[in-house]
């Protein structure tokens, strides 16, 4: 209780003075109103002891936290940052800089010296061999090694101002700890090093400034442009410093918070993946991972994922203060060159499937060369960078593969969050630089798994860009089978609105190159949107019924018909390429009812054997673009249930199953019934005595039909033998035979 009436006598004490302050500062009526605002300040510090206001906080905070009341020790800190919030510190800062010209040190947390501990003012100066720096202490939340320099640093805190916001975030880690709050502890970690990172480029741009008016004063004009370029390179190596510093800083988040939460175990481990392992493996881990079953997992990773794209970002950064650094100004940042708005590869020739098939190896000995001769960056990190950061930047494939380790790490966090669209556009990223890299099947692994992601939001331009770009990848790594389902694919007719003309027809000229390989004869091929079929009956029938399929969950329109009629089925082809094509056949695939149960419940695929008829449409049969119409005829001579349950259309070496079970239309089915006869054929006896010669009489009866003329055939089964019809009785024992044909006559 003492310690808070204490803060809040301060607190009073401060406000009395301002409203005294400025209640003397409206007296002077011709006063400049910037002045006097500069006046009032500088006599609230004279009057206010802002170091003592501090460690009175603090001291309360301590007899929380001592009381076992963490939640209430941490309100004291919000409450101390909110009464002096992050400008104030950032502002002493700047009056501190005024009075001590000297250069940020962006990596350490202080200033440039010379022993390349932090030296923050007055206090630090007299740090000697061995003692602990205060931005050590600082960070490292040492309460009692750091009051000390508080004590001393002065009622301004000016000496040590720099170092507070991060001295009260270590402290309100302690307590978050404390408190079991480990997402707290991320989403703070996070604020602190992206507020950090901000204020700490301000600090080297308002340094570069003053430096810059003043050097620019002094030099003579002859080295005017020498003086400037040396200015920049000093401003570029600050700036590296303070990147350097977040970038090493999110990763070290990171790895301490990647096996702490469940993602962690339930997921693929967040391993680094170079890409060697990536390409044994044929998939990243980031494929599989799907979101985190708990709140706090997702929200845990909701938070690493925002902190390692802000270090993508970072990381992007110092690949681009590199090479200003080097010798190589003008050469682009090989990240931003992939995942440009054109990447490179679409700028050149569009060349044919079978020109590629031809010059396959010696493009695989180009890629491989080019792997092994990465270019070397300029050696421009400070001396304190972390290991990992130094031997991201050895040469542009190391720091390809950092880029795509925080990438990876990132989508997989994305995905345990719920965050798909995000994943997706990192995804997306990584396939440009692996595409960039020549890995064009890893590339193409990560985008067929990502190209489904537009479509289900139906983001037709994106759609029909990763189609693009993951055809791109298959067709340089000669998979035909993957390439030639994804040219299907991109006829879709929900992409014909948003895909080029020109695209459209290259891709139908690889298609039917594609076609004539005999390694897509192999494949069942499925319903392709390219071809759009529809079935139909177009002849009259006895009735219609609907009928429930439990075993499909569909319905099954059964159309009543009778033996003998003459039945036509008509079947709509909707082509969506952009020129014609000529198949080499159309089939029609009727199964009957039970057998196309057994053939669902098995596995659903129909076959010929599965068939009770397959009608056929001959060659050659020309596809026009658009709508065409197809017809098939069949007389059935049998009663029973039949289903019309899947269309072949056989293209050159290429058979694509349209089955009726897959498609959106109502299934069609055949209900065969008995008709009533026009003819009637009569034989006796219907028993035969074993033994005995008998006689056998046939008798026709045409009703009212005209027969004028025909033949019969007589077929005995096993024991039974036939003598045909006025047979002489002197060769009767050699006319015996197993079957026999007798001719008719007319019959009225």
């Amino acid at each position: 209780l003492d310690a808070r009436r204490a803060a809040s006598a301060i607190a009073c004490a401060s406000q009395a003075g301002g409203a005294s302050q400025s209640g003397s500062s409206r007296k002077g009526e011709n006063a400049n109103d910037n002045n006097s605002i500069e006046e009032r300040k500088e006599e609230n510090q004279d009057q206010f002891d802002l170091s003592h206001f501090f460690l009175v906080k603090e001291s309360l905070a301590f007899t929380y936290e001592q009381m076992q009341l963490p939640d209430e020790a941490k309100l004291q800190y919000e409450e101390l940052e909110a009464f002096l919030p992050e400008d104030t510190w950032r502002w002493k800062r700047s009056q501190h800089l005024s009075t001590n010209d000297r250069p940020f040190d962006g990596w350490s947390g202080g200033e440039a010296g010379g022993n390349g501990n932090s030296n923050e003012g007055d206090t630090s100066s007299s740090i000697k061999k061995g003692e602990v720096s205060p931005a050590d202490l600082a960070m490292a939340g040492d309460s009692e090694g750091f009051r000390q320099y508080i004590q001393s640093s002065g009622r301004d805190l000016q000496g040590v101002s720099r170092l507070i916001p991060q001295y009260m975030y270590a402290r309100e880690v302690r307590l978050l700890f404390q408190m079991g709050a480990p997402v707290e502890v991320l989403i703070r970690s996070k604020d602190f090093l992206v507020k950090v990172h901000r204020n700490r480029l301000v600090e080297v741009a308002a340094s570069f400034r003053k430096r810059w008016e003043k050097e620019l004063w002094k030099c003579k004009s002859g080295k005017v442009l020498e003086t400037q370029a040396q200015l920049k390179r000093e401003l570029n190596n600050r700036e590296v410093e303070v990147e350097a510093w977040a970038l090493a800083s999110c990763w070290d988040v990171k790895c301490a918070a990647e096996n702490y939460f469940l993602f962690g175990a339930a997921a693929p481990p967040l391993k680094k993946s170079n890409t060697a392992t990536l390409g044994k493996k044929g998939k990243v881990n980031s494929l599989a991972a799907a979101m985190a079953p708990t709140m706090e997992d997702r929200e845990a990773a909701r938070c690493l994922a925002e902190l390692l794209e802000f270090a993508i970002l970072r990381l992007i950064r110092l690949g681009d203060l590199a090479l200003s650094l080097g010798e190589r100004e003008d050469e682009v940042n090989p990240i931003r060159r992939a995942t440009s708005e054109r990447p490179v590869d679409t700028l050149e020739p569009w060349e044919s499937w079978k020109t590629l098939q031809q010059r396959r190896e010696s493009m695989k000995r180009k890629d491989i060369s080019n792997k092994a001769s990465s270019e070397p960056l300029p050696s421009f990190l400070p001396s304190r960078v972390s290991t990992w950061v130094r031997n991201s930047f050895a040469n542009t494939s190391t720091y390809e593969e950092t880029y795509l380790e925080l990438a990876d790490a990132a989508v997989l966090l994305n995905r345990r969050a719920g965050r798909f669209r995000f994943a997706s556009r990192l995804e997306d990223h990584r396939a440009e630089v692996l595409i960039s890299r020549g890995e064009h099947d890893l590339a193409a692994s990560i985008l067929s798994n990502n190209v489904g992601a537009c479509a289900r939001d139906q983001w037709n331009r994106a759609h029909y860009w990763r189609i693009f770009r993951l055809a791109c990848c298959q067709r340089m790594s000669g998979d035909v089978l993957a390439y030639l389902e994804t040219l299907t694919q991109s006829f879709n007719p929900r992409l014909a609105s948003v895909a080029p003309k020109k695209t459209a027809s290259l891709f139908q000229k690889d298609l039917e190159s594609i076609i004539t390989d005999a390694a897509v004869s192999e494949p069942r091929w499925g319903a392709f949107p390219f071809l759009e079929t529809e079935l139909s009956i177009e002849s009259k029938t006895a009735g219609k019924t609907s009928e429930a399929l439990p075993f499909l969950r569909r319905k099954l329109a059964k159309h009543l018909c009778f033996v003998g009629d003459e039945l036509v089925f008509g079947l709509n082809i909707n082509s969506h390429l952009p020129r014609s094509i000529s198949v080499n056949g159309i089939r029609l695939y009727l199964v009957t009812a039970e057998k196309y149960e057994l053939v669902y419940r098995r596995n659903g695929i129909v076959t010929e054997d599965d068939a009770f008829r397959i009608l056929n449409i001959e060659s050659p049969i020309i596809i026009k673009p658009g709508k065409n119409h197809f017809s098939f005829k069949w007389q059935p001579m049998t009663y029973n249930s039949y289903v019309l349950a899947s269309v072949e259309i056989q293209w050159k070496e290429a058979s694509f199953f349209y089955d009726s079970a897959l498609l959106r239309k109502p299934m069609i089915g055949l209900h065969i019934q008995p008709s009533e006869p026009t003819q009637l054929i009569e034989l006796n006896p219907l028993f035969l005595i074993p033994g005995h010669v008998q006689n056998v009489r046939l008798v026709f009866n045409s009703v009212s039909d005209i027969i004028t003329e025909g033949f019969v055939k007589f077929i005995c089964s096993d024991g039974l033998q036939v003598v045909p019809p006025k047979t002489d009785p002197s060769k009767l024992e050699e006319s015996w035979s197993n079957e026999c044909v007798v001719p008719l006559g007319s019959c009225e």
